[in-house]
């Protein structure tokens, strides 16, 4: 069906409306490009600071994991957070690998964020304490008490980029 003019009288002056051009989504002026840009930028630099956080706060995800398999009544409870303990302080600093006793629980303390819990206190004293002899008993309240307390540390204490990944980027460990 081919398209015909109007033939009678009235509309034959009739002229078509032209249709407009499409109008263009991308800016037409380069400040706008300019500031497209910068956006980007600014998007692609949270991002990647953002992976770079999850990166580097991996060992807090394992840590916690870890601990939270813990079960308070077994009899190596104390010993096993204290691997998980020594493995995290090592994995900040790795000079800290011989560290034990008043030192660490002072280290953990330099690195808590929050003053309502201390481990350089007596409950964090017993609990090194029963690592190391038999007869300091440890029970499965304080166990508990521990592993809530040593896991709040681990998602709180402050996150220093350990200095043997910021010399080698990431993912050199």
């Amino acid at each position: 069906m081919q398209h015909t003019p109007p033939s009678t009288y009235i509309l034959r002056e009739l002229i078509d409306v032209a249709v407009p051009d499409s109008v263009s989504w991308w800016p037409q002026t380069i400040g706008w490009k300019i500031l497209a840009v910068l956006i980007l930028l600014a998007i692609g630099y949270c991002l990647a600071k953002k992976i770079q956080s999850w990166w580097y706060n991996r060992y807090r995800r394992e840590a916690v994991l870890a601990l939270q398999a813990l079960q308070p009544e077994s009899p190596t409870v104390n010993q096993d957070i204290f691997i998980i303990v020594k493995a995290v302080v090592t994995y900040l600093e790795p000079r800290n690998g011989a560290m034990f006793g008043e030192r660490l629980l002072d280290y953990m303390d330099s690195l808590s964020p929050h003053s309502d819990y201390r481990f350089a206190c007596e409950s964090g004293r017993h609990w090194l304490h029963s690592v190391v002899t038999k007869r300091v008993t440890f029970t499965p309240v304080q166990a508990a008490n521990i592993i809530g307390q040593v896991t709040l540390w681990m998602e709180e204490h402050d996150e220093r980029i350990p200095h043997h990944i910021q010399a080698g980027g990431i993912g050199h460990v």
